[in-house]
């Protein structure tokens, strides 16, 4: 038995000690619906890519593409398509998460032919039978020279969506989108904050009356080509739609 007594001290000692250590940040859970792979094929990255470059120019960027609008493409107000987009086989989950990466270029003036520039960022649901059906992030401009981010559903503003998020120019950033569906619905999003407990803004709950998800478009929708004197462009990278939040995403 005094043989056993060392053994079993160093036991109990070695417990506590592991029960104290730092476990880190927990592994992202669940399953990815649709990922991003420029390495695979460029401008298509794996999904399908549309475009008129007509009003923009395309660089490849590391798992993505930079996009930069064309100043002064047209004479009259044009309404045209960037960006790439995926079908998500009717996934059922209760929410989903996009995630990505974002540099917005400076010098930015949102100055448009016929409007103000804005885009329909990333349009979740497209074409479906209900407009309600639709979530939507919208890159807007907020202020002379800056741009915000803000999802929705639909275009319905802040009554089902987020207060709109100034983003920095010329720093990548990690943001995070939450679409939840249902009677208790919602969306949210974090901007470089890894807390799934403490998004940068969510909306108020609402019924989101989705019964499945269709597919995902990111780029997308720009609403007027810039005027002579506008400047906008944007990196987009490493776009991963999943059915759980990444706290491990930076």
């Amino acid at each position: 038995m005094r043989h056993l007594l060392p053994a079993l001290a160093l036991v109990l000692v070695s417990s506590a000690v592991c029960a104290q250590a730092p476990s880190g940040p927990p592994p992202p859970g669940g399953n990815i619906l649709a990922r991003l792979d420029c390495t695979a094929s460029f401008p298509a990255c794996g999904w399908g890519y549309s475009g008129n470059e007509q009003h923009y120019s395309l660089a490849r960027v590391g798992n993505g593409a930079r996009f930069t609008l064309t100043p002064g493409s047209a004479a009259t107000l044009t309404q045209f398509y960037t960006g790439w987009s995926t079908d998500l086989a009717a996934s059922e989950a209760p929410a989903i998460y996009l995630r990505m990466h974002l540099t917005v270029h400076g010098p930015i003036n949102t100055d448009g032919v016929g409007d103000t520039w804005t885009n329909k960022f990333v349009i979740v649901n497209d074409r479906a039978k209900s407009q309600l059906e639709r979530a939507i992030v919208e890159l807007r401009p907020e202020g002379v020279g800056k741009l915000a981010v803000r999802i929705q559903r639909n275009i319905d503003g802040e009554e089902a969506g987020t207060r709109a998020v100034d983003l920095p120019t010329d720093r990548r950033v990690a943001l995070q989108f939450e679409i939840r569906r249902g009677a208790n619905g919602r969306v949210a999003l974090w901007l470089d904050n890894a807390n799934p407990a403490k998004p940068t803004a969510a909306s108020p709950r609402f019924d989101f009356d989705i019964s499945r998800w269709a597919n995902v478009n990111v780029g997308y929708y720009q609403n007027a080509s810039l005027a002579a004197n506008g400047r906008v462009a944007y990196t987009v990278e490493d776009v991963v739609v999943a059915d759980a939040f990444d706290p491990a995403f930076r």
